[in-house]
């Protein structure tokens, strides 16, 4: 039985999607990986030591204790790998969608996990992208509101759903302003502009 959930399954009869995304399946399986990837060589080398002078004394139950207590520690030097094939089962289930009315984030390793914001909720957006995500023509959107926050990591084109996202959440919050009994039926969006002439 497949439990992937689509995000089209999410979307309401009065909804529209105005994008749908996922990440770039190098950077969003690999990355993490390689950030921690010096401080495991310094830990893997730090330890190394150790191991080489208590072998060379440690004997029974010691040696036991030993190799018991170095499996645990030595977890930062095992843990870039496990990062990485935990984030590569997570990418076949992880979607980003801008609809008219909120922001989605659908992910998940072993289960699935269901994120959305609506567009009047949101705080602040902010866009980042390191050098290999520059290298690879993608970026980061992140996405934050009183009731939490959601992460589109490493998709194509951000600057572009950058630019719609902030559109579609300042229009909708505009909306939501304007009385509802002058409201029309379609919006075409909140176009006047500022005059500071007294």
């Amino acid at each position: 039985m497949d439990e992937r959930v689509d995000i089209c399954d999410l979307i309401k009869n009065n909804e529209t999607i105005l994008s749908q995304m996922k990440p770039d399946k190098f950077c969003y399986c690999f990355l993490p990986s390689l950030r921690m990837l010096p401080i495991a060589i310094i830990w893997g080398c730090f330890d190394i030591v150790f191991i080489v002078s208590f072998l060379q004394v440690a004997s029974g139950p010691m040696l036991l204790l030993l190799i018991a207590f170095f499996a645990i520690h030595l977890y930062p030097c095992y843990s870039v790998f496990t990062s990485y094939i935990r984030r590569r089962i997570e990418w076949e289930n992880v979607q980003y969608a801008v609809t008219d009315h909120r922001v989605i984030q659908v992910g998940g390793a072993l289960g699935v996990e269901v994120r959305s914001i609506d567009h009047h909720e949101i705080d602040h957006v902010n866009i980042t992208m390191g050098l290999i995500e520059k290298l690879k023509h993608v970026g980061s959107i992140h996405i934050t509101s009183d009731s939490g926050k959601i992460d589109f990591i490493s998709i194509n084109e951000p600057v572009k759903v950058y630019k719609m996202l902030t559109r579609t959440s300042f229009d909708v919050k505009s909306d939501i302003e304007y009385p509802n009994a002058l409201r029309p039926g379609n919006n075409p969006g909140y176009q006047t502009k500022y005059d500071d002439k007294e």
